[in-house]
This record gives structure tokens, sequence and C-alpha cells, in this order.
């Protein structure tokens, strides 16, 4: 049923939130191999703690697609290109938000875990809770990936060259440095600068 890019295993949780990006498997999708294969699902999700695509079948059973092997994955709602990723040192995979002349906006889906904490009295561990987060990077020039944390200094920084053009474009338009949505308008009025 499935090419050499997948292999199964049971579902098991035990955990508190999901390690997966979307809530639902119930996702159309085409996975593009490397070397140049397509596959089309109706059922897939990102395993955010694993960094992989999977799909389920019957129930109880995952195809996971080997990441060696995935090249570029498109969802009814994102697409998703794999590349190097700079924060954790190997391939991952970036959901492009903006990709300009002079500027490319990326976006990487995360999972926070927090530990679960023995307590002493019953020596039962509470379970991990785990958070869906997002990390951003960016691309000045076709340079490589940098890290952009949503905050008012770190971008100004990221647009040192022109800082004051940016901060009153902020302030004309009310724009919020840590929305998503502004920070694409941010990058679109530095890419016309």
């Amino acid at each position: 049923m499935f090419p050499d890019e997948a292999f199964q295993k049971r579902l098991y949780n035990k955990e508190d939130g999901s390690r997966y990006l979307y809530d639902t498997w119930d996702r159309t999708s085409k996975i593009i191999f490397s070397n140049g294969k397509e596959l089309k699902l109706k059922n897939i999700n990102f395993n955010l703690k694993e960094n992989r695509f999977e799909t389920e079948t019957l129930g109880d059973t995952l195809f996971i697609f080997n990441n060696e092997k995935v090249k570029m994955v498109y969802t009814s709602t994102e697409t998703f290109i794999k590349m190097y990723n700079p924060k954790t040192r190997e391939a991952g995979f970036f959901e492009p938000m903006l990709e300009l002349n002079k500027v490319s906006l990326f976006k990487v889906p995360e999972l926070h875990i927090v530990k679960g904490v023995l307590n002493p009295l019953t020596q039962e561990t509470t379970p991990d809770v785990l958070t869906r987060i997002s990390t951003y990077f960016y691309s000045k020039n076709d340079s490589n990936l940098e890290e952009l944390k949503l905050k008012k200094k770190h971008i100004l920084k990221t647009f040192s060259d022109k800082k004051n053009e940016i901060s009153t474009f902020v302030k004309d338009n009310k724009l919020d440095y840590e929305s998503e949505e502004d920070l694409i308008k941010i990058f679109t009025y530095y890419d016309s600068l």
C-alpha cells in the first residue's frame, strides 16, 4: 500500500496535550519525495515531538514517513518544505509565510514539553504537559536562516538598516510586534523600502 518511504508503528500516548500539529487526522495532503515520487493522502498529521509526518490507518496504526526521503508536503491549508534548522542543527519542516525579493519569513511548528513531576507521597509522576508553539526564522537577501523573536527590540535589530522607517510604520499603523499577521505586514513593508 505504501512505498518504502514509510514504516508502521502502534499508537501509544501517555501525555497531557497532543504531540500533533492538527487536532484531527482528516486532512488532504500530497507528499513529494526526494526521488520525485508523489503520494496523495486524506489523513495526515505532523508529529511535533518526533518532527515527522504520519498517516493513521485502521484506527490504531500509524505509517511514519522517513524524513530522509520527504522533500515537501502540501496539506489542504499549509505547505511544508524540508530545510536545515539552525536552531536544532538538523533538517526540519518549515512553513513558508512570505518569500519576497529582499526577505523571506518561515514558521516552524514545535512542541513545548513540561516534564511530569513525581509526587513524593504517592510515588506517581504526573503526565508531561505538551503545548504547541511556533518558532520563526527569516532570511535577508538569500542569506542563511536566522531565528526571529517576536519582540520589538529583536525585529528592529533585524532591520537595523531601516530601523527608523520600520518603527514609524509600526506606530502609524498600530501594529503589534508579537502578532503573526502584523509581522507579515512589517516584512512586506521592509521589502518595499
